[in-house]
């Protein structure tokens, strides 16, 4: 499958492009700096800004799916992932690309807390509330217009991210993060994300994974 991922160069973009690499498929990673994933082994890689229309629909041209890791840039106001998907949504329908999977955050938009304790539910809602509050209005913003766009989409909502190495043991569920969820390695991630790419069960859902 023809690949573009988005955020590249992060941990878990970083992880999409290796693992996409390894199985087979033809990733094009999309960066502001080439440097930044030297030595992945990607197929191709794109030079440009999530934020220019033109560079998004040039990455997106002629691929068969999007997947995107695009992440805060820091803990300050940004809408980076608002107003990438909205370039990212509307070049997927010029170039009538229909498959997107998406890099989301448990709790930014739905209550991801169903099988967690009671103090737990309450901490997360404070630090959504504050230390995480302007990353997870982004993120929530990007899930909602996501949501009512037409694509196929699949919105993974991760808990905390570590860098630890894979385990290939996580459970997922389509309510909310699984009970006592609370962290998950981003090669574990990544290596979801590319497992759901052609499985219609994963189609217009937001399936929750942690260890």
């Amino acid at each position: 499958m023809k690949l573009v991922v988005f955020g590249a160069s992060g941990g878990t973009g970083k992880g999409l492009v290796t693992q996409g690499v390894a199985a087979g498929h033809d990733i094009t990673a999309f960066v502001r700096n080439e440097v930044s994933v030297k030595g992945l082994g990607a197929t191709a890689v794109m030079t440009g800004d999530a934020l220019v229309y033109e560079d998004v629909l040039n990455a997106i041209t002629d691929q068969d799916a999007c997947v995107s890791a695009l992440g805060a840039r820091d803990l300050k106001t940004d809408d980076l992932l608002e107003h990438s998907i909205q370039n990212i949504l509307r070049a997927m329908q010029e170039a009538c690309v229909a498959r997107l999977v998406v890099l989301g955050a448990a709790g930014a938009l739905h209550d991801a807390g169903i099988y967690q304790i009671l103090s737990r539910r309450l901490m997360f809602r404070i630090i959504r509330a504050t230390f995480l509050r302007h990353p997870f209005r982004d993120a929530a913003a990007q899930e909602m217009l996501i949501e009512k766009s037409s694509v196929n989409y699949t919105v993974v909502h991760p808990p905390r991210l570590t860098s630890c190495p894979a385990t290939g043991d996580w459970r997922e569920d389509m309510r909310g993060l699984p009970a006592s969820g609370i962290q998950i390695a981003r090669a574990d991630v990544a290596a979801f994300m590319l497992a759901v790419l052609d499985d219609p069960k994963y189609y217009r859902t937001g399936p929750y994974i942690a260890y």
